[in-house]
């Protein structure tokens, strides 16, 4: 079986020497495509360069930085100052985060549109290539749901970028954006296979969860709950009884996996081990560093109620290690989540742990909302929310438990799973989005409301003539 992990790099080695060098220009990546896509082994290795491009999005500085950074989950370590904009919600468009996210979105773009066009030349089977052209969709439509988010309105380009002309794009509507995403995904569910090819591969499923994501994020709740409903009844992923389980090295790709940026040790590029590692553990790791850049907010802390075990899967304030037979005070309230096998790894920066991007949570948390929505107070609400709000104190989630949530209304049970979407899915990119769509960003964050979206970046100003700066900044 061929694995996006474990192939990875020299899959991506194969795309990447036919591509030229690296432009500030958006898109940034062209792919000379001429003496590529001949066969199924070219074919899958452009794929792989398309997913390669998540390592980028989903590790130290990127979408943590946006969802949770930003938003009231995380916050940085006194005396930094690097991401330190973000939690004070100064960012300005020359920030080197705001820039890395565009280029990363926008060359995982041009990858999909490029495999897209020119897979027809490949000496493959009809329906390998429609799958594949799923899956790069699929991708696409991920790139476009975290920029139309993060920056509103962003240039949307559908065909493979391979010269410098035709690059001054104008932006276009947050409609259209969102339109060819659900358009993509709805292509994505008819031609990927009913499962992964392999573990970090999207399918039909995979497909489907974005989907109810997206049509959440506009407030169609109809096709929200029905999209998250067919996920649930498939019957392909269950929560695991304990919180931890789901973010260690053993069962990644396992069953409350849905979809995660995949990660291997000592592998080029790194996850965001050493960004949640604590600097007070610095001396007991075998190589690299520690920076301990993000620390809890206080709202997280607080928000954790007696009994949940959720709590120590997420944070720490104090940390055993067995080597040295001692517990180590740590210096602040840091993250726990991604910290298994954090001592044996050969060098803390470059850590196996896969980046969760939709946990099965996720999906029963996206149809309890919607399904309030329109039902107000439904069983059905109540029982999707409960499975979750069970696991967190450790109790079967399919069971009835003492700690199984009731309400009476509609907002009351809003707030309920917004609460419990705070909770469990905290450092996973996800609060200020759902913030956002939420329509309490700037009563929360007491925020301005131009700031609802980032600025766009100073170097695609200088760069692109028809681009317009967002208003405010």
């Amino acid at each position: 079986m061929k694995s996006i992990k474990n192939i990875g790099i020299l899959a991506l080695l194969l795309f990447c020497a036919s591509c030229e060098e690296q432009l500030n220009e958006v898109p940034e990546n062209f792919i000379t495509s001429s003496n590529f896509f001949n066969t199924e082994t070219e074919a899958f290795a452009a794929l792989v360069g398309v997913y390669q491009v998540l390592g980028t999005i989903y590790d130290n500085n990127g979408i943590i930085v946006f969802g949770d950074m930003a938003a009231n989950t995380a916050a940085q370590f006194p005396g930094g100052a690097e991401l330190g904009v973000y939690d004070f919600y100064q960012v300005g468009a020359q920030d080197p985060s705001l820039l890395s996210i565009w280029r990363s979105s926008y060359q995982g773009i041009n990858r999909a549109n490029t495999l897209i066009e020119n897979i027809v030349k490949a000496d493959m089977e009809d329906s390998k290539k429609e799958q594949f052209i799923g899956e790069a969709k699929t991708l696409r439509a991920l790139h476009y749901f975290n920029l139309v988010r993060i920056f509103g309105g962003v240039p949307l380009v559908v065909d493979a970028v391979s010269s410098l002309e035709g690059l001054a794009v104008p932006r276009n509507s947050e409609d259209e954006i969102f339109a060819q995403i659900i358009q993509d995904l709805k292509d994505a569910e008819v031609v990927c296979s009913d499962t992964p090819e392999s573990p970090g591969r999207v399918s039909k499923l995979v497909a489907t969860s974005f989907l109810s994501k997206v049509y959440l994020t506009v407030k169609d709740y109809t096709n929200a709950a029905e999209s998250s409903s067919r996920v649930i009844q498939s019957g392909n992923y269950q929560l695991w009884t304990n919180f931890s389980d789901a973010f260690t090295v053993e069962n990644e790709d396992g069953k409350e996996t849905i979809f995660s940026a995949q990660y291997l040790a000592g592998a080029v590029g790194t996850n965001i081990h050493s960004y949640v590692s604590p600097q007070s553990l610095d001396p007991f790791y075998q190589g690299g560093r520690a920076f301990g850049v993000y620390i809890a907010a206080d709202e997280l802390i607080e928000s954790f109620e007696t009994g949940e075990t959720r709590a120590e899967g997420t944070i720490w304030s104090e940390v055993y290690v067995a080597s040295v037979d001692s517990t180590v005070q740590l210096r602040a309230t840091m993250f726990s989540k991604y910290s298994d096998e954090i001592f044996d790894i050969p060098n803390i920066a470059s850590g196996s742990i896969n980046f969760p991007i939709i946990r099965y949570s996720d999906i029963l948390l996206v149809f309890a909302e919607a399904e309030n929505e329109l039902n107000p107070v439904s069983t059905l609400a109540l029982e999707s929310l409960n499975k979750v709000h069970r696991r967190a104190f450790a109790y079967s989630p399919n069971d009835a438990s003492p700690v199984d949530l009731i309400s009476t209304s509609q907002n009351e049970l809003r707030e309920l799973i917004w609460t419990e979407r705070f909770k469990e899915l905290a450092l996973e990119g996800h609060q200020w989005f759902d913030l956002k769509r939420t329509d309490r960003l700037v009563g929360e964050l007491g925020i301005e409301d131009f700031k609802q979206v980032y600025p766009i970046p100073q170097n695609e100003l200088d760069t692109n003539p028809n681009m317009e700066q967002n208003p405010g900044y």
